[in-house]
């Protein structure tokens, strides 16, 4: 039986040349559309903002990947690698189990929901949730609030700016650098927690291990109320503060004009609060 072959056909003054379709390529038009969601097992994903109106998937097994749009809805579902380009404005979410999941650039709020999958981020304009339980998590480059929550994995942000960032953790490391934050909520039971950045005044900033230490580096000329409280830890502070209260166990002082909330605890782990350059 012979297999007939779909081909396009451009024509030149003087040449007649084939110009096939492009293949592992399908795209949707985003008019209409509020938000797209992905739902995947195994699959690695790459999510890029783009200027065009419309959603365009690229993968060497796009036919495979199932859609539907039903209320403004995109659905997406396959166990494939791809790569989705996204229009600014549409929520995004994601739900995996053990792929990796990379973010590029998008304008719109962003899900994601993984068991084992590595998450990284650098741009997000509208906000980011990730939820995973043994999953590193990588952010940059997000505005608005962020909400990071993972079991054993790893969570490292930088370069936020917005009204909220909480992040929690079991047994993994969490750091922040290079953030602007209005208010702050870290909390980790045996990782340690480390923050520099700055606080924006009235805000309010509240950073816990159980076991591990919670570090914390101010630019000069902070302001903040500190209230800091350890069982068998140390509390080491380098700054002029006015003490109110100070022991081994508990600190409670004013650095500069005050205004902001400063919140530190940990049951054996140091803390640590450093203002400077």
């Amino acid at each position: 039986m012979r297999t007939l072959k779909r081909t396009c056909w451009l024509v030149l003054p003087g040449l007649l040349l084939a110009a096939p379709a492009l293949a592992g390529e399908r795209t949707w038009p985003a008019t209409g559309l509020s938000a797209v969601e992905l739902l995947t097992t195994s699959a690695d994903l790459e999510l890029r903002g783009w200027d065009h109106p419309e959603v365009k998937l690229e993968s060497e097994e796009a036919g495979r990947v199932g859609d539907e749009s039903q209320a403004g809805v995109l659905k997406l579902r396959g166990d494939v690698d791809l790569v989705l380009y996204l229009p600014a404005g549409l929520k995004v979410g994601v739900q995996g189990v053990s792929g990796d999941v990379r973010v590029r650039g998008l304008g719109g709020r962003l899900r994601v929901q993984t068991v084992s999958g590595d998450v990284a981020v650098d741009g997000a304009g509208q906000g980011l949730e990730v939820i995973t339980v043994s999953g590193d998590v990588e952010a940059q480059r997000v505005r608005g609030e962020v909400l990071l929550k993972t079991v054993s994995g790893e969570q490292s942000v930088a370069d936020l700016s917005g009204e909220r960032l909480e992040a929690s953790s079991v047994s993994g490391e969490i750091r922040v650098r290079a953030a602007e934050l209005r208010e702050l909520r870290v909390k980790s039971h045996s990782g340690d927690v480390d923050f520099d950045g700055r606080l924006d005044p009235g805000g309010q900033a509240r950073l816990s291990s159980f076991s591990g230490d919670v570090r914390v580096n101010l630019p000069r000329g902070s302001g903040f109320e500190l209230e800091a409280e350890t069982t068998s830890g140390e509390i080491r502070v380098a700054g002029e503060l006015v003490w109110s209260e100070r022991s081994a166990e508990r600190a409670v002082g004013r650095c500069g004009a005050g205004g902001t909330e400063l919140r530190l605890s940990s049951r054996s782990g140091d803390l640590v609060v450093r203002v400077g350059d």
